[in-house]
């Protein structure tokens, strides 16, 4: 239930899964603590925490385990295997929602599951990881992998909190049951095995706009052609080590549909998320196909903004007396130059005009003074480029 004094602690079964639904329909878990001990924070754990299996009729249908409501949550870590396991073709309609898999009590400490988070083997299908509703998000962290689709279509993986996972957030498996951790896309989506490989956004830039307060996330998805596809953003604190995802904080979300060809861009903003900061994405198809995680870009400053902090940084040698504002002049007015040329779209002459401010600072400034001010215009030069 959801108050404190309904608490199981469904713990300590090795051999068995701490709450284990075959063929019935309609359950409610609720506000557990499957794998811990009483105060949340030691593994006591079972072979498995939550296991929903539809393998034959009657089927697995219309669980719940958690919900959307303060309390209803559950805690589901320390497993000696996974969190929750769904398994089978008739394993559908059913319900994760607002639970911590794989952390402590408080939702940050780690207490993983020793596999995935959460487990869909056997064609479970039409099941939905978390959903679009205030509070229907699970934070699903520190386990083997976050989400594993082993097989089965349609179970949607939507505004959840995924994050520190061994391997990577959401493993979908190629046919034969192969997986190699991060599917490559393919031109068209067209091949077959978890979610039918759905393909994974391509971010291109995440620049923080002026004022510093958000962000615009700017990226291309192709996919199968004239679908309609919700595309997921998420932010966090760093990148991860596969280069791909994962998703620490959900931060928004935007609807596409691809043309003809299987094209759909996207140029989503305002999110408010911090420089430095790893952004990464997933795609959701009609059917409720979510992908893995795309690759995450780094949140950078827009270079116009950065080039008006550079002009600010030259101005202050003068406030420091180690350069005139005679001095000034050339090296603002090439800056200045290359705030315009940007303005008309123009790159190639930009980073000309940074080149010849590079140029001038190492003619006009100590390698002490000057070289801060062309370290910074490098990156500029290099972040046009790229």
């Amino acid at each position: 239930g959801t108050t404190a004094g309904a608490r199981n602690i469904l713990s300590g079964n090795s051999n068995a899964s701490g709450v284990r639904i075959v063929g019935t329909s309609g359950n409610l878990v609720q506000g557990n603590f499957i794998g811990t001990d009483v105060t949340g924070t030691a593994a006591l754990g079972n072979f498995r925490g939550v296991s929903i299996i539809g393998v034959f009729a009657p089927r697995a249908t219309n669980n719940t385990i958690g919900g959307t409501t303060s309390g209803a949550g559950n805690l589901i870590s320390g497993n000696n295997q996974g969190g929750v396991f769904l398994f089978g073709f008739n394993s559908t309609g059913n319900l994760v929602q607002g639970n911590f898999i794989g952390t402590q009590v408080d939702g940050t400490g780690p207490l993983g599951n020793a596999s995935s988070g959460v487990f869909m083997s056997s064609d479970a299908s039409d099941n939905t990881i978390g959903g679009t509703a205030t509070g229907a998000g699970n934070t699903v962290a520190f386990n083997l992998n976050g989400v594993f689709v082993f097989s089965g279509t349609g179970n949607a993986i939507l505004s959840n909190s995924i994050f520190s996972n061994t391997l990577v957030g959401i493993d979908l498996t190629g046919p034969g049951g192969s997986s190699q951790r991060v599917t490559p896309n393919d031109a068209g989506d067209g091949d077959v095995g978890g979610h039918n490989l759905q393909n994974f956004p391509v971010l291109a830039s995440a620049l923080m706009g002026t004022g510093g307060s958000s962000i615009t996330i700017v990226g291309d998805l192709n996919s199968t052609p004239n679908g309609n596809f919700r595309i997921e953003f998420f932010s966090n604190a760093i990148g991860d080590p596969s280069g791909h995802g994962e998703g620490e904080r959900f931060i928004g979300a935007t609807t596409v549909t691809t043309d003809a060809s299987g094209n759909a861009s996207f140029s989503e903003s305002p999110f408010p998320v911090p420089v430095g900061s790893a952004i990464a994405a997933t795609a959701t198809d009609a059917d409720n196909n979510t992908s893995e995680f795309s690759a995450f870009i780094i949140v950078e400053v827009e270079p116009v903004e950065r080039i008006q902090l550079l002009i600010a940084d030259v101005q202050a040698l003068v406030d420091a007396g180690v350069l005139t504002e005679k001095q000034t002049n050339g090296l603002i007015a090439k800056l200045n130059e290359a705030i315009k040329a940007l303005g008309r779209g123009n790159v190639r002459v930009a980073t000309n005009k940074l080149g010849d401010f590079i140029d001038q600072v190492r003619g006009k400034l100590s390698p002490e003074d000057g070289q801060p001010l062309i370290d910074t215009a490098q990156s500029i030069i290099e972040q046009l480029s790229g």
